[in-house]
């Protein structure tokens, strides 16, 4: 037998132990270590076993991390890139300075693992980092998006704060996949709103039913201006007071309130016609109810508001009314009872808590009467130059 022979036949073995020890590393652990003691990688996931069952029979992880820290510390002796050795040790340190050194080099070694990107989140969140408590959320996220409804807590809050909208700008313009259920998650977090919309201004959502319901929430917590600078977004109209401008309003009906709202109902609703020049209006003998309703700024008194309205059984069969109420309080401010032919409306004047208000048009068939049919034409706004 050669001398190459006789080197070669222990270094084999020690090679195929090597091997069979690191396929067990995740399966059994504990008979990795015993084959292959210098399996730094078997010596972690023993200490992380025993620190998980022991936070899970009710130990402190303080003390779980530091009963199961000198195999920690065994594993990075053979591993040093071993990132839940690290967890455990930075866990168990009770001094800040050497934890966050500790946590300052996984942070370097591993972007991946989830207990030690949990832990670099808690000291994000402690130290009121919120920009890098998204980054690290996104890292956590994108490698294990089955965690993501997890997180969406802790992401809302961090998005209430108005520093942290240029990360989330950032984070948001790439297309992960847990984007879409967070924005999803965050329309429902008032506090996180406001911010939420001047995020959504910078980038692309294909979802125009989130957008709809951003708007409306920030419209019944009365944050106009927010609500109304990403309707303008939107709809791409120049600002807020481009139906003045043009000066009439038409029946879109993209985004309520801004836009119309309008019922559609099996016995009420209207529509607009296919030119959008018209409102059609349809309601059963009696059936009656608001039709269509959107919120209007007006920031001058004695303002007007001229229409046409048409119909064979107007006032016949049914009749029409506009409502004007104060978007803030929901106070009725006056009536006016629709009229075939050209209608004149004099608002009026506004008192300084209430430049929003709602347009509400009301419809009622009589009962035993023929099918209530009516036409308005698109709302013409006067000033009092006009």
């Amino acid at each position: 037998m050669s001398l190459a022979t006789l080197i070669g036949v222990p270094f084999a073995v020690i090679l195929a132990m090597q091997a069979l020890s690191i396929g067990l590393t995740k399966r059994a652990p504990g008979l990795a270590v015993t084959l292959f003691p210098a399996n730094g990688l078997a010596k972690e996931q023993v200490a992380f076993d025993s620190f998980q069952d022991k936070v899970k029979a009710g130990v402190s992880a303080e003390d779980a991390a530091r009963a199961n820290a000198p195999m920690a510390r065994e594993a990075l002796m053979s591993t040093p890139l071993a990132p839940r050795a690290l967890a455990i040790l930075a866990i168990a340190e009770a001094n800040d300075k050497k934890r966050d050194a500790i946590l300052d080099v996984g942070a370097q070694i591993n972007k991946r693992d989830l207990p030690l990107q949990s832990l670099l989140l808690e000291r994000a969140l402690e130290r009121g980092n919120y920009s890098e408590s998204v980054l690290i959320l996104d890292r956590i996220l994108r490698v294990h998006p089955e965690y993501a409804e997890r997180f969406f807590l802790p992401l809302a809050e961090a998005m209430a704060d108005p520093e942290t909208i240029p990360a989330f700008i950032d984070l948001l313009k790439d297309t992960a996949p847990w984007h879409h259920y967070f924005l999803a998650f965050a329309v429902t977090k008032p506090e996180a709103q406001v911010n939420l919309a001047q995020v959504r201004r910078s980038i692309v959502v294909d979802d125009k039913g989130l957008d709809r319901r951003l708007i409306r929430s920030l419209v019944n917590q009365q944050k106009f201006a927010a609500a109304n600078k990403l309707y303008v977004f939107l709809s791409q109209v120049p600002d807020a007071a481009s139906d003045k401008q043009a000066g009439r309003l038409s029946w879109k009906a993209d985004y309520p309130p801004f836009d119309w709202s309008m019922t559609d109902g099996r016995h009420l609703r209207a529509q607009p016609s296919r030119d959008g020049r018209q409102l059609e209006i349809f309601a059963r003998s009696g059936e009656g109810g608001v039709v269509a309703q959107r919120l209007l700024q007006l920031s001058e008194a004695g303002e007007a508001l001229a229409f046409e309205a048409y119909g064979g059984t107007l006032g016949a069969s049914g009749k029409l009314e506009l409502r004007i109420s104060c978007a803030i309080s929901g106070e009725l401010i006056q009536s006016f009872d629709i009229r075939p032919g050209r209608n004149h409306v004099l608002l009026k004047s506004l008192s300084a808590n209430c430049d929003q208000i709602i347009l509400a048009i009301n419809a009622r068939a009589q009962s035993g009467r023929p099918t209530f049919r009516a036409v308005m034409s698109t709302i013409a706004i006067e000033t009092n130059s006009d």
